[in-house]
């Protein structure tokens, strides 16, 4: 009865899993389309208005929607079987995806920061009607809360896939944050929004900025395997301090494929409940070699 019981939980977990890449999935495609309709809605009223401002947040999106759509063609390629070109898989294209997502945030946060500074200083004038003020505001809070809702579903799934899109998500929400004050300034009819406007521009743009440099370093450390001494670090805890091991090796396939192999002649001590530690810790497979030449 105990191994049913386990067998049925391990089946309800799988089930899970297989849902929410499922919706996961849904929800990207969901994302890019919208991030392109409000793109076009943008540019649109932009074009009606005459707004300069309101065309570089047109262009924004739809660099984020390129950023999803290359991003996920990563994602799904990397998805693919081992052949003879990649006997090991083809899962490092999840890492390409990261550092193509992170470059793109970094490229369009400049280009939002050198306009957002010329209106701080004054050369480009942030006003709107009333009714095209309304309608600004209404996608922006829109865009807002689709952002966020979005970091909070990728939340739960660990791939490098699913946090550049948690990241695509939290610019775009700062960058909507700025369109939504200058569209409640223009209704408040505000004398001079160029200051404002343009601070709050210069601040966000350049938190973009930031997140898009994290990314690119994040990625770079994750590959240059600098990370193995917080391995050792982090299993030095996780064993009794007796155990005596030594890292070998560290091969790294893609995000679902990373392998650490460790010499030790203590490999009952390694119980299960630490290796899942270890696993949920860094996503890694711990192998166990018998002697320190790899036998």
């Amino acid at each position: 009865m105990e191994n049913i019981y386990k067998n049925n939980k391990l089946m309800d977990i799988i089930r899970n899993k297989i849902l929410l890449v499922k919706n996961k999935k849904y929800n990207i495609y969901v994302s890019i389309i919208y991030n392109l309709i409000s793109g076009l809605i943008k540019m649109m009223i932009a074009f009606l208005s005459l707004s300069f401002f309101l065309l570089i947040n047109s262009f924004y999106n739809f660099s984020m929607a390129f950023a999803k759509i290359v991003a996920l063609y990563h994602d799904q390629k990397s998805k693919k079987e081992a052949d003879e070109n990649q006997p090991n898989g083809y899962g490092f294209h999840q890492y390409i995806a990261y550092r193509n997502v992170g470059v793109a945030i970094i490229c369009s946060g400049i280009f939002y920061l050198a306009y957002c500074v010329s209106i701080f200083l004054g050369y480009q004038e942030v006003s709107f009607n009333t009714i095209i003020a309304i309608a600004i505001a209404t996608l922006s809070f829109s865009e807002i809360g689709c952002a966020f809702y979005g970091i909070i579903k990728s939340h739960n799934i660990k791939t490098p896939f699913s946090s550049a899109m948690s990241m695509i998500n939290l610019c775009s929400g700062f960058i909507s944050l700025v369109l939504t004050q200058s569209a409640l300034l223009s209704l408040s009819h505000t004398a001079n929004t160029n200051i404002p406007n343009g601070i709050l521009g210069v601040i966000f743009s350049t938190i973009t900025i930031l997140i898009g440099l994290y990314m690119m370093l994040h990625i770079c450390h994750l590959q240059s395997h600098k990370h193995i001494h917080a391995m050792e670090r982090f299993i030095h805890k996780q064993v009794a301090k007796e155990v005596k091991f030594k890292i070998l090796t560290f091969q790294d396939y893609g995000p679902e494929q990373r392998y650490l192999s460790i010499f030790t002649t203590d490999t009952m001590l390694f119980t299960p409940t630490i290796q899942a530690k270890i696993d949920k810790k860094f996503n890694i497979k711990l192998i166990f070699i018998k002697d320190k030449e790899g036998s």
